[in-house]
């Protein structure tokens, strides 16, 4: 109780309601704050991400260009696999290395990796191997789709069902 006789917790314009409203402002002040510089730095981050998105884009269609000249059409004589890390282009296996691959039966990573490397267009080999290490599915990835070029699906390269 004050010296009027009133509970300045409970009064109304008392000075714990001026206290709670201060602190109340000063909070939303340093959440504004927050906010704003949250926002300033996702703004940097998503120009320098889309920058860094149109460089790697460049990039790989540059990579594709530059094997469909060497090597023919996209889909037919290569195959282009898009990661996040890069693009993997693979050719056309030779006849005899894929009968090889049939002949197995069946194949693992090992045999998928001995498959498809001597196939790989591009990145180079040790590139190739920082995206499987980055992205194990890029070898499965690279696997069909050099087993598409043969005319088959990895599951009827091998006589799975």
């Amino acid at each position: 109780m004050n010296s009027e006789g009133h509970n300045p917790i409970s009064a109304s314009g008392s000075v714990a309601d001026e206290h709670a409203q201060q602190e109340l402002a000063r909070i939303k002040a340093e959440r504004a704050k927050l906010r704003d510089a949250r926002e300033k730095r996702e703004a940097a981050s998503s120009l320098a991400d889309e920058l860094a998105r149109e460089r790697r884009a460049l990039l790989d269609e540059t990579a594709v260009e530059k094997a469909v000249v060497e090597h023919g059409k996209l889909g037919e004589a290569i195959a282009a696999i898009y990661t996040t890390e890069g693009v993997v282009i693979v050719k056309k296996p030779n006849h005899m290395h894929y009968r090889r691959l049939q002949d197995k039966g069946e194949y693992d990573s090992k045999a998928a990796e001995a498959f498809v490397r001597p196939y790989v267009v591009h990145p180079d080999k040790s590139t190739f191997d920082a995206y499987v290490e980055s992205q194990p599915a890029t070898l499965t990835q690279a696997f069909d789709a050099a087993t598409y070029l043969c005319g088959a699906r990895a599951k009827e390269a091998v006589g799975k069902s």
